[in-house]
């Protein structure tokens, strides 16, 4: 019995080490190592790899100028320099040491909360640059006032402040209240009646946007009660949860302020609907959650876009603008696997002069590339522009091979034009101003594009501009166009004559036209033109026919419209802002607008000019991330005294490029404590790490009975003065460790290690008297105990508990480029292929190989996996067998082969016919997410997501045994044991993301026949 518990117990053990050694999942690669210095400030330590100077600077500014501005609305200050972590581009920032995980597209910055650190990169326009700044001061303010701001709360209350509140906070205090993209969306949820209450934004985040939907909250009870309430109100949140805060800062519960809010809500934007469009009287070309990136080619016959249409991935699509069907699917997983994002989202695609090539941004080893796809044979081709960080917004010249784009070096951002037939890369300015979306002029000699030129000395503050360039001259020139908003997306009709863009003068956002000076609006929509940010491509023109497609956003959804030439109307210009653009309630009524009034000021507080900054060596020291106790207890039991309790540390340098973490922990009695620690390096291409560690196992190992004088009977027993002896086997594993990890792409790694085990064991029987109740067949029922005796240590040896010794090295090839769903993957594929050497008592050639396999084929998955590990040449392998068999009958493998795994007897874990030297599996599985979010499931439901799962689990074992021959030798013979499967059916949950458990009804099919139903609960492994 106490082998299997061992082996019961163990199995823990190395499912922990399997998960803390990336088994399988995706990499974060590292393909450049920055040497990064530090400027400081009075109150930020900018950590920076920049050479631009005056960049840096700029940088120190704006940060201090959001320090006062955040300052005057949390009333606190800063005790030591806050870290603020900046990357060059995009791509280095995905690549970023210092936030663990993959970081998409999407993401402009993160702040952390142990350090407060924020991360985040440069952007393409100084104006993104400084409101992304802005909104993760905001978090350092959050994070900052629950650790010191108040005796009363701690890091911890952060759980408390539901996720709109906290995201909605940070960008009502860097965009303000006027802000006509959020109103957009806005008006779009009053137009179709989708107002959320305050419940419905805390748990339905998937639906009700976060950021936009917090920024109109915060607006709204800021404009109701003034800036002064948003500290007091997100404290008491923080404290005593959402609803009671309401109560004693409201005097009202949630579900009034709801009504009143969406009541206000309605009320104020209703009164705008009039001679207000609300759906698209064009035809629409693509409708659904997300199309987006439109691009019209020259000819107008077709268009380029980026859609949702597959649920999983954001893929291109090409369709027929005359039959409105898609004649061609571009699947980005296609595009290599050395590729590990495209850019879409701020980005664009273009069309080749002939309407054959569609050109767009990928990113490769944290550098952008451009990609030309033949939009109809699927061929493809790179180009790699090396001079420049980072770089956007393609548009294709109508008659030569030349694209221009936005490109970024250092940190500055101008217009280029890549030849590319020659690999030229070609400036057009530069300058301190950012020129972004270019657009050609159908004579080729001029491009218009949108630009922050002005006046003012801090650019983040100008308004966005249109622009034409002069190619050959470099003479450029400021449209005359609205001037107090920002215009966005410029196009040119065939002829050059007419200049389109987007702008929202009265609130509105809409297509407007420049043609001989004059202004004219071409639309005129309730909600309004729009992609998935305000700086999203939402308008393409075919450069030869003058067709015009938009983005128009409707029910929460990015359709798009096909726009003829011959059906562009005019519509009166309104230049006056009619407050459709501002956040209701619209004006602050009672009150100081303190936020409104730092966002207007285009001046730096007199203290920032003054100040100086000093230059800081950087020093990668470990600082305390985390500390965490699971508290302390102690007890008596039957087994004596005791004591439980652990603490857990974490230390890294101020980049993470170095990790260190311990833990100690004590269950039991002294000999029961155990601890680890582990230390990683991630700083450079080859990642390293070294781990050490002390477990201990305390595992029953049954009991002894002697029996004594009888005393009485009662109830059919016979009770008589005994003693039992109740024995506690342990199991002490010593470990250490070391690593070698090369990510070679997002989905392909390569790994090196060595690891070292001691196993080692101690017996102690804990005896116990009183008086045993049993039947006539002898068989204890019962047991009332009267006393205990001293605790007996057993021979270790004498149970055959001999302590052992292995040392591994190894090597693997690992891939996943898997799409998970909320349970388990699906689609894409996984795959491990180990070779190790043991050496050591137990010694041995190991070969893993898992390959997997999830093809989606909406709503289904087919899973496939094929498994096989073998321990070649072993020797001593029963020491190992004892602790950790290779053994076919665990549910992880095949369903229902072992019944009593979990409940009952322990007679038949690891029998012989179940185990052996390799081992060999099939599954094929049948998914159908049955609970969860509704693009996925079947029934929609948040709180548990769960697949319905058919599989056919096969697999057999086999071992090399020695047989007698002739003259007294042996000689090595394959002994394979029965083929096993099972059919059945499971449905897999994922429990609170924490747990993943797997209820299951299986048929078994072993020892040649078929055996009867077997019901079971796998709640060990996630779905593979």
């Amino acid at each position: 019995m106490i082998r299997y518990l061992f082996l019961f117990a163990c199995y823990f053990t190395l499912l922990k080490v399997h998960a803390q050694g990336e088994y399988f999942g995706q990499n974060k690669t590292r393909n450049r190592t920055n040497t990064f210095q530090v400027l400081r400030s009075n109150h930020f330590d900018l950590y920076h790899y920049l050479p631009n100077e005056s960049l840096r600077e700029e940088l120190l500014r704006n940060s201090e100028s959001w320090y006062r501005h955040h300052q005057a609305i949390f009333k606190m200050a800063f005790l030591e320099p806050n870290p603020l972590i900046i990357y060059n581009s995009h791509p280095d920032f995905q690549e970023t040491t210092v936030i663990g995980g993959q970081i998409g597209e999407g993401t402009g910055g993160v702040t952390e909360g142990f350090k407060t650190r924020v991360v985040m990169p440069l952007f393409f326009t100084k104006k993104q640059t400084d409101h992304v700044l802005g909104h993760e001061m905001v978090h350092v303010f959050q994070y900052q006032t629950m650790t010191y701001g108040s005796d009363s709360t701690r890091l911890e209350n952060m759980s408390n402040i539901p996720l709109f509140m906290t995201e909605g906070l940070a960008e009502y205090l860097s965009l303000g209240r006027n802000d006509p993209h959020t109103a957009l969306w806005m008006r779009d949820a009053v137009l179709h009646n989708d107002l959320p209450s305050i419940e419905d934004l805390v748990v339905k985040q998937n639906k009700y946007f976060p950021y936009r939907w917090g920024q109109a909250f915060w607006a709204y009870v800021t404009g109701l009660y003034g800036d002064e309430i948003i500290r007091p109100l997100y404290k008491q949140v923080a404290i005593y949860g959402i609803r009671e805060a309401f109560v004693r800062i409201f005097r009202m519960d949630l579900d009034a302020f709801s009504a009143k809010f969406k009541n206000d809500l309605k009320q104020y934007y209703t009164h705008f609907e009039s001679n207000r469009v609300k759906t698209s009287p064009h035809e629409l070309l693509a409708s659904g959650d997300i199309n987006i990136s439109p691009a019209l080619s020259p000819d107008g016959k077709y268009l380029a876009y980026v859609s949702s249409k597959d649920v999983l991935s954001m893929n291109v699509y090409i369709a027929d603008t005359k039959t409105k069907k898609v004649i061609k699917k571009i699947n980005t997983d296609g595009f290599g696997q050395h590729v590990d994002s495209y850019s879409f989202i701020e980005s664009t695609l273009t069309w080749s002069p002939d309407n054959k090539k569609v050109a767009l941004v990928i990113q490769s080893k944290s550098k952008n590339k451009l990609l030309i796809l033949d939009a109809f044979q699927g061929d493809k081709r790179e180009y790699a522009l090396p001079d420049l960080d980072a770089f956007t917004h393609p548009a294709w010249s109508p008659h030569e091979e030349i694209i221009a784009l936005s490109g970024m070096k250092n940190g500055q951002v101008d217009l280029y034009l890549y030849h590319l037939r020659s690999g030229k890369l070609e400036a057009v300015t530069s300058d301190r101003y950012s020129d972004v979306q270019p657009a050609w002029a159908p004579d080729g000699e001029h491009i218009y594009f949108v630009t922050d030129r002005g006046g003012s000395e801090r650019l983040e503050k100008e308004k966005l501009k249109i622009a034409k360039i002069n190619l050959k001259t470099k003479a450029i020139e400021i449209l005359p166009l609205f001037s107090e908003v920002d215009l966005y997306n410029p196009q040119v009709s065939p002829d050059g004559k007419i200049v389109y863009f987007l702008a929202s003068p009265d609130g509105f956002r809409d297509i407007y036209q420049l043609e001989d000076k004059q202004i004219s609006r071409l639309t005129n929509f309730y909600t309004g033109i729009t992609g998935i940010t305000a700086y999203s491509p939402a308008l393409s023109v075919a450069s030869r026919s003058g067709d015009l497609v938009y983005n128009l956003l409707d029910k929460g959804k990015y359709n798009l419209a096909l726009l003829p030439s011959q059906q562009i109307n005019a519509f009166e210009v309104q230049t006056r802002d009619t407050g459709a653009g501002i956040l209701p309630p619209g004006r602050i009524t009672r009150g100081e607008d303190m936020v409104t009034a730092g966002l207007m000021n285009k001046e730096y507080p007199h203290v920032i000019t003054k100040e100086t900054y000093k230059d800081v060596p950087y020093k990668g020291k470990f600082k305390l991330d985390y500390l965490a106790n699971s508290g302390v207890s102690a007890g008596v039991s039957r087994f004596g005294a005791g004591m439980a309790g652990g603490v857990m540390g974490l230390f890294s340098d101020m980049l993470n490029n170095n990790q260190l973490a311990a833990t100690v922990a004590v269950n039991g009695e002294l000999e029961d404590f155990g601890g680890q620690v582990y230390y990683l390096n991630q700083k450079n291409k080859w990642q390293y790490g070294f781990a050490a560690g002390h477990i201990p196992y305390r595992l029953y190992g049954g009991y002894s009975l002697t029996a004594g004088d009888t005393v009485s009977h009662s109830s059919g027993l016979t009770y008589m003065e005994g003693m039992m002896k109740e024995r506690i086997v342990r199991l002490f594993i010593d470990q250490a460790s070391g690593f070698l990890m090369r990510p070679i792409s997002r989905q392909t790694r390569f790994e090196l290690g060595v690891n070292s085990n001691w196993y080692t064991y101690s017996a102690k029987d804990y005896p116990r008297y009183g008086l045993m109740g049993v039947t006539s067949t002898g068989r204890l029922v019962d047991f009332i105990t009267t006393g205990y005796g001293k605790t007996e240590r057993v021979d270790k040896e004498t149970l055959g508990l001999e302590g052992f010794h292995t040392t591994q090295i190894f090597g693997a090839m690992v891939g996943d480029n898997t799409t998970f769903g909320s349970v388990a993957p699906l689609k894409g594929y996984r795959y491990r292929l180990e070779a190790s050497r043991f050496f050591g008592r137990t010694a041995y050639n190991q070969l893993l190989v898992d390959v997997r396999q999830y093809q989606y084929l909406k709503p289904l998955t087919i899973a496939g996996r094929v498994y096989y590990e073998g321990r070649l040449n072993p020797k001593n392998l029963e020491s190992l067998n004892r602790i950790y068999p290779l053994y076919l009958g665990y549910p992880w493998y095949v369903h229902g082969l072992d019944k009593n795994m979990f409940i009952g007897s322990w007679n038949q874990v690891g029998e012989s016919s179940l185990s052996g030297e390799q081992m060999a599996v099939a599954n094929v599985e049948l998914r159908l997410p049955f609970t969860g979010h509704k693009k996925l499931a079947l029934i929609p439901f948040q709180y548990v997501a769960s697949d319905l799962n058919l599989f056919f689990d096969t697999g057999m074992t086999w071992s090399t045994k020695k047989v007698n021959i002739p003259e007294g030798q042996t000689e090595s013979k394959l002994s394979k044991n029965n083929a096993v499967m099972s059919l059945g059916a499971s449905l897999r949950m994922n429990v609170l993301g924490y747990l993943i458990i797997e209820p299951y009804i299986a048929y078994p099919y072993r020892d040649r026949q078929w055996q009867g139903q077997v019901t079971g609960i796998n709640f060990m492994i996630a779905g593979w």
